[in-house]
């Protein structure tokens, strides 16, 4: 064991990422599937692993955070976008004036196929529901359909929508809902269909995941080594004090 572990510290260099990458991997699939904050113990875990490598010069240990952030945002966005593109979200979210939006889009993935988005608009108040329209957009395409094209159903108060989309261009898209009430009211965007391969998810969310990760992973690393430095000192200044009595 302890050849093992002076091989270890001996090629630190490597070894301090690739321990840290191994233990991530069950942190990325726990912050996929249980809790996303989670997913923040991944500088922890580097800062640990180059101290148990003792790799403690501050430019190796940059770099090799560099490296360990962008595995794991290689790793994330893979496993992230394959249990995104196979997903089937339902939408719960409200329009400005507060009457509630339930959505979804079926599939919400594919190549080349129709795409059935249904909603149902609770109102909150009177709502004009003739000025009812549906966005879809993905780049430069977008699609207004209005309240006429929307198969609109009125039952307990609520209204009932659905378009069947046909012959959309390959993209990842968005939709939203408008309607007029003293003004034009929105709901946020939501995201559906993706219609295109898995592959355009992963190249669509890795420069930002690879972004977010480096950016802040690297400033609580690089926080937590001059934290660590400056109680490394302390009590060493501490220890040669009472060293000198």
């Amino acid at each position: 064991m302890t050849d093992i572990k002076d091989l270890i510290i001996k090629k630190n260099n490597i070894t301090a990422p690739l321990i840290a990458i191994i233990i991530s991997i069950p942190v990325v699939f726990m912050a996929i599937y249980i809790y996303g904050e989670i997913i923040f113990l991944v500088p922890v875990i580097s800062f640990l692993s180059f101290h148990y490598t003792k790799l403690y010069r501050i430019k190796k240990r940059i770099l090799g955070s560099i490296v360990i952030f962008l595995a794991v945002a290689f790793i994330f966005t893979g496993i992230y976008s394959d249990v995104a593109y196979y997903s089937s979200p339902v939408y719960h979210t409200s329009l400005s004036d507060g009457s509630s939006v339930t959505a979804s889009v079926s599939p919400y993935s594919g190549t080349g196929g129709s795409y059935n988005f249904s909603f149902t608009i609770s109102p909150n108040g009177t709502l004009q529901y003739s000025s009812v329209e549906l966005n879809i957009r993905s780049g430069q395409t977008f699609e207004m359909i209005p309240y006429s094209r929307l198969n609109p159903a009125l039952s307990n108060g609520s209204e009932h929508f659905y378009y069947i989309a046909k012959g959309l261009p390959e993209g990842i898209y968005q939709f939203n809902i408008t309607a007029q009430k003293n003004g034009t009211i929105t709901t946020q965007d939501m995201s559906g269909p993706i219609n295109a391969p898995v592959y355009y998810l992963i190249e669509a969310l890795l420069p930002v995941y690879s972004t977010i990760y480096i950016v802040y992973f690297e400033l609580i690393f690089i926080t937590g080594i001059f934290i660590g430095r400056s109680i490394s000192n302390s009590m060493r200044r501490s220890s040669d004090k009472n060293a000198g009595k």
